[in-house]
């Protein structure tokens, strides 16, 4: 006999293109990858601390599911549906690579979400993908609380 666990869930829409989890190295200044993700993570906790209100903090485990859409190139096909799935295909497997878009992600609702880190999550998903249209990347983000 299977058991269905029962969760609630919180839903987190972070408009902004999506950018990976990066070192900064302190012997020198921080370099631009690393102020770029430092931005992407203020826009993270700016959206999520405004959407969670006054809240407390989660206690005990939680699930995260994270999806990130970047955006479409200028230069990637437009019109042609054939050319335009072929262009998606070969790039969807290039950086930025997923695990650090997640660590991006996560470290940075951590500080607002979780009681005590990043080290409650348990369980959840991640994908990325490319936006539709012209249009500005954005993050999803599913936080889910076993009701106990």
């Amino acid at each position: 006999m299977e058991i269905k666990k029962r969760f609630k869930e919180y839903y987190f829409t972070v408009q902004g293109n999506p950018v990976p989890w990066t070192v900064w190295i302190r012997r020198s200044a921080p370099h631009g990858g690393f102020l770029k993700m430092q931005r992407y993570q203020e826009q993270i906790m700016a959206q999520v601390r405004h959407q969670w209100g006054h809240r407390p903090p989660i206690a005990g485990q939680v699930e995260v599911d994270t999806a990130f859409y970047l955006p479409w190139p200028v230069g990637a096909p437009q019109h042609q549906p054939q050319a335009i799935a072929r262009w998606r295909n070969e790039h969807l497997t290039m950086k930025p690579d997923l695990d650090n878009l997640r660590k991006a992600c996560i470290d940075a609702v951590a500080r607002i979400l979780f009681e005590v880190g990043d080290q409650q999550v348990v369980e959840g998903r991640m994908s990325k993908d490319f936006t539709i249209n012209l249009g500005e990347g954005y993050t999803r983000i599913i936080v889910r609380v076993p009701n106990v």
